[in-house]
């Protein structure tokens, strides 16, 4: 369930899919300077006139109405461990006429259940909606798309619904939507007062907590007699009292499918399922004030799942820092005995343990990981330790911009614990959170800062509060006049969490990058894209933007596309299957690779594995189908393609005996 921005037909010029309506019909094909106005009183600039002004535009930039797919964990959520609420079917009654329901009753579920409804209606596409976009933006901005469309707008603030006219405007939103064989599910952030379009409404009330955990435990293969035992070991009416109901028995579930699966011990989830906010964190930090073990527990909640050599490197580094008396002393210090205690009960005394790497022998360094026996624990100690130790902070971030040794740049350790960061500078709700990156990017000259800087940046948007700040900034960095050292930091946070909650805005940046595109962000804008690919409902958008960046970029984009493209028709992996609508966008792309005289071995190499995967099994299909697309629809592609292969068989005759056989099944079912 994914979409594909509509690709122009042959002849008619292509538009960007992750542009606005009225920016695609005025959008120039070639790279023009861009017309933003800045606000801020100060200004900086290079000795050689350039002016440089790193504040963020004066208008607020906005994304696409269409945020982008569903992701499919939340369709399986929504399909595989999902209990109906109660007026469900009053729900999916006013949806079946009205085209539109929404949503009322806290802590009922309604995001999941708006899914639920709109997979119940058998839409062939699921799209999220930007949740700060008003209701006539919507009825304006929303274009018809091929075959029947679901939307879900979730966590909405409900602009545009409590004036006057909204009976009016909702009348046109049912016409509109009946006019684009589309469904509308909405379900507000807030109350909103919504007495005069009653027959719209439907408030939901939560189902039971036990049915929840029910659904939950049963959608992780556990057997019913298996869930009825876990669930009476525990008191669900006890359990996480500032949970909603929903939430509560899938969080209840989640922690004993890992009892389960032996990942923590039940006594440790009982201790997490039965805390009293955050009282155990805080009778840590009153049992625990050694310095040397309180540097070591915040150093495990940021860098969890590293090497204990590394943990215990950067755990050194912290006290360092915290016990030097330049800083006041934060915490007494007291001289430590250096035998008093093992490793092993340094980490039991943080609630940690040693967890050898799966597949770890002799030969590897490093494969003694370190992780939390206690779920849950490394965040909240953290947030803990952030709120109520305000005087540590500029020291933690002092400290993190160190561990340039600890923490490789570009690699998945570094990635993690400042993706943690990130989360818990918004999960503190501060008003300026920029202050936590700015100095990383515009002080320090290093890749290492600069790629931390992009990547806790990237992870500020799981505070909704802060990602039209985030937006606006990457927006207004990723001008082709602006420096490299922000360009890049764009990329990195498209790649991040940013780019994952996002994939339209990020997919929008990343082709603006291609203007003026040095070496580095040569190097950074495929893995971005390769990020995004991960979610498979955003293979769709990335082809539909790959063909946009071939007709209608520079010779940079074409040839960010031709990397890219590798990866987004899956040339490199195994065969996967592609959508109708991404027919066109295929078409195009292929069109311009076997045009290209460097890419085009490569792509007939890489259909010729694929013919040898497929030769039996599941990819079959997939691969057949493929070529189908390829040889119809595009006259001048099949000639080229024809070609190509024919040549490619007669020259490796033994080596492509599969793709032979594949194009002869494929033209026998054309």
């Amino acid at each position: 369930m994914t979409v594909a921005p509509e690709i122009a037909p042959a002849g008619e010029k292509a538009t960007d899919p992750t542009a606005e309506p009225d920016e695609q019909q005025s959008a120039p094909l070639q790279d023009g300077p861009e017309q933003l106005s800045v606000t801020g009183t100060s200004v900086g600039g290079d000795n050689n006139g350039t002016v440089i002004n790193q504040f963020a535009p004066e208008k607020e930039v906005r994304a696409n109405l269409v945020e982008g797919p569903v992701t499919d964990d939340l369709i399986t959520h929504a399909t595989r461990a999902f209990c109906h609420p109660e007026r469900f079917s009053r729900a999916a009654l006013i949806l079946r006429k009205r085209r539109l329901v929404v949503l009322s009753g806290r802590s009922s579920g309604r995001s999941l259940a708006g899914v639920r409804l709109l997979i119940d209606r058998n839409v062939g596409t699921l799209q999220r909606l930007d949740p700060a976009r008003s209701l006539k933006d919507f009825v304006s901005s929303v274009k018809r798309r091929s075959g029947l469309v679901g939307y879900l707008w979730d966590d909405h603030t409900g602009t545009g619904w409590a004036d006057p006219d909204g009976e009016r405007t909702l009348g046109q939103l049912e016409h509109t939507l009946r006019a684009m064989d589309a469904y509308l599910v909405v379900a507000f952030n807030s109350d909103v007062s919504l007495k005069t379009v009653q027959e719209y409404v439907t408030e939901l009330s939560p189902p039971p907590t036990s049915d929840v955990a029910h659904a939950h435990l049963k959608a992780k293969g556990i057997s019913p007699e298996r869930c009825h035992e876990l669930l009476t070991q525990i008191k669900l009416s006890e359990v996480l009292p500032g949970y909603s109901k929903p939430r509560r028995g899938a969080e209840v579930a989640r922690l004993l499918a890992e009892v389960e699966a032996g990942q923590y011990s039940f006594d440790e989830v009982a201790q997490t399922l039965y805390r009293n906010k955050d009282h155990d964190v805080q009778d840590w930090f009153t049992e625990n004030t050694n310095t040397a073990t309180r540097a070591l527990g915040i150093t495990v909640a940021l860098l969890e799942g590293c090497p204990y050599n590394e943990i215990a490197s950067a755990a050194k580094k912290l006290e360092d820092v915290l016990t030097n008396p330049e800083n006041k002393e934060i915490w007494p210090y007291t001289p430590p005995d250096l035998f008093e205690r093992t490793r092993e009960e340094q980490l039991n005394n943080v609630h940690a343990t040693i967890s050898p790497r799966l597949g770890a022998d002799d030969g590897l360094t490093n494969p003694e990981r370190v992780r939390f026996t206690r779920p849950g624990w490394g965040m909240r100690l953290l947030r803990y330790a952030w709120k109520e130790f305000d005087r540590i902070r500029p020291l933690l971030h002092e400290w993190l911009g160190g561990l340039s040794e600890e923490l490789p740049e570009d690699s998945d350790a570094q990635r993690e614990v400042f993706t943690r960061f990130g989360k818990l500078i918004a999960a503190s709700a501060e008003p300026g959170p920029l202050q936590w990156v700015r100095p990383w990017l515009e002080t320090y000259g290093s890749g290492h800062h600069h790629q931390i800087a992009a990547i806790t940046l990237g992870a500020l948007c799981t505070n909704a509060s802060y990602v039209q700040t985030v937006k606006d900034h990457l927006n207004w960095w990723a001008r082709p006049t602006a420096r490299t050292r922000y360009r890049h930091a764009v990329a990195i946070a498209c790649r991040a969490e940013f780019g994952k909650a996002y994939p339209e805005f990020a997919m929008k940046q990343l082709g603006r990058l291609t203007k003026n595109c040095d070496s580095r962000l040569r190097a950074l804008i495929p893995p971005a894209v390769r990020e995004l690919l991960q979610e498979p409902s955003n293979r769709s958008l990335v082809l539909s933007s790959l063909a946009f960046w071939l007709a209608g970029g520079g010779a940079q984009a074409r040839a960010m596309a031709y990397k890219c493209s590798i990866d987004a028709l899956s040339l490199n992996q195994a065969p996967v299957t592609f959508a109708s609508r991404e027919e066109s966008a295929i078409r195009m792309i292929f069109a311009a690779l076997m045009t290209n005289t460097s890419y085009r071995p490569a792509v007939i190499k890489h259909l010729a594995a694929w013919s040898s995967w497929s030769s039996s099994g599941p990819h079959t299909v997939a691969n057949q189908a493929l070529l189908r697309i390829l040889l119809t629809g595009d006259p001048s592609l099949m000639r080229r393609l024809g070609y190509d292969l024919r040549k490619y068989i007669e020259r490796n005759e033994e080596g492509s005996k599969h793709l032979a056989r594949q194009l002869a099944l494929t033209l026998k079912d054309i």
